[in-house]
């Protein structure tokens, strides 16, 4: 047998025993009970890369989410395995798979989003506003406060984002032809930014995100609802007993003194 053909059967070997590995892993984690994460010590975590979810800052892990899962984690001695998805769809079948125990992200509480995905309890409120340039002396155009002046008008939001729905229902239940325009990206902040500079004229953004980018960007306005006071959750598996230790973690939480103080830090 040739050098060549024995390399190519040692290299079809090791791929066949990664493989195997590797849906070893996949099959452990797909039928996980609380009592398996605990044994693992590990918490299997997919959130996307912004400030409120997940950052680095100074080379060090920081967002609003971040630190209420790691204090969940650090409280029954678990280590995070966290991993960066921009693709809202992935996360989701990544979490019902079994691949992922937490999706954390604000997933605002719909009948859609709980089609989708089993979700925590709430973990604060949310809605969405409109973001646009507020009127300055350089602009004669005052800014926008009834939907109907915004028809034909584009209004960006973040591709795949959950509250791309909101718009859709705005357009069926009133008749207006809002044109919604996608945006890839998974940076809220920096459609925001967009907005400032003057490079779009509106942005669809939830209120805690654009709270924020108003702070660091005085010209924005972001008085304009466009939805209803929505709650927000994280999607769980479905592992068993994963949810009520989550659920009864978050009740806690929001009781104790350091849930306002991390919304301060993060949502001023």
């Amino acid at each position: 047998m040739g050098k060549k053909r024995k390399r190519g059967f040692a290299f079809l070997g090791v791929c066949i025993v990664l493989a195997g590995f590797l849906y070893y892993r996949y099959m452990a984690r797909a039928d996980r009970s609380w009592e398996k994460i605990e044994e693992s010590r590990t918490l299997y975590v997919v959130t996307d890369y912004c400030s409120f979810d997940y950052t680095l800052t100074d080379g060090r892990p920081s967002g609003f989410n971040y630190e209420l899962v790691k204090m969940f984690a650090d409280r029954y001695g678990l280590g995070l395995d966290i991993t960066i998805e921009s693709d809202l769809n992935a996360s989701i079948e990544g979490l019902n798979s079994g691949k992922y125990d937490v999706l954390l992200r604000n997933i605002p509480v719909t009948a859609e989003t709980r089609s989708q995905m089993h979700l925590s309890v709430p973990v604060m409120k949310n809605r969405l506003v409109l973001v646009q340039r507020g009127k300055s002396k350089g602009e004669k155009q005052k800014p926008v406060r009834y939907l109907p002046d915004l028809e034909g008008k584009e209004i960006y939001i973040l591709s795949g984002s959950p509250y791309s729905m909101v718009l859709e229902h705005i357009n069926e239940e009133t008749g207006l032809d809002l044109k919604v325009v996608p945006y890839t990206s998974n940076d809220a902040e920096m459609l925001n930014a967009m907005v400032a500079r003057g490079q779009i004229d509106y942005a669809a953004c939830d209120i805690l995100t654009a709270r924020v980018s108003e702070y660091f960007y005085p010209q924005l306005d972001t008085k304009t609802v466009l939805g209803n006071v929505q709650y927000v959750a994280w999607g769980v598996s479905r592992h068993k007993g994963l949810d009520e230790k989550i659920n009864a973690y978050l009740d806690s939480i929001k009781a104790e003194p350091v849930f306002m103080e991390l919304q301060r830090k993060y949502y001023k």
